[in-house]
């Protein structure tokens, strides 16, 4: 409910300051949106298969609006694709460090990937 209040609040405030200036409303969105989503592929290293940590990442990042998804890899590592806005990608960073409470995280390496238009968020 908060984010919802929040999210309305930042788009009104946002066409309110795009008609000020010369470009549509919509051109300018669209450019403001794009700028503030990222997407990147995190791959986890540590204890993290067996542990719910695919189920609890996509808990947490559905929480925060982000899609993409989670799958174990054969060596041991978890892959995570993102896509979101970049404060709610900021905070699912931090949460994807600690994981849930049976993971012991030791490295992750992070690379900001192409924006995708990904539905959703799944485990695999």
């Amino acid at each position: 409910m908060v984010w919802q209040c929040i999210r309305e609040w930042l788009t009104v405030v946002g066409r309110q300051r795009l008609a000020r200036s010369g470009q549509s409303d919509q051109q300018k969105l669209k450019q403001k949106i794009s700028t503030m989503r990222t997407c990147k592929r995190y791959t986890i290293s540590g204890r993290v298969q067996g542990v719910w940590y695919r189920a609890s990442t996509q808990e947490r990042a559905q929480a925060l609006s982000i899609t993409g998804h989670a799958r174990n890899l054969s060596d041991g590592r978890v892959e995570v694709i993102a896509c979101g806005h970049v404060d709610m990608m900021d905070e699912l960073e931090a949460w994807l460090w600690q994981g849930p409470p049976l993971a012991e995280v030791k490295h992750i390496e992070i690379v900001e990937i192409p924006a995708r238009n990904i539905e959703g968020f799944h485990t695999a």
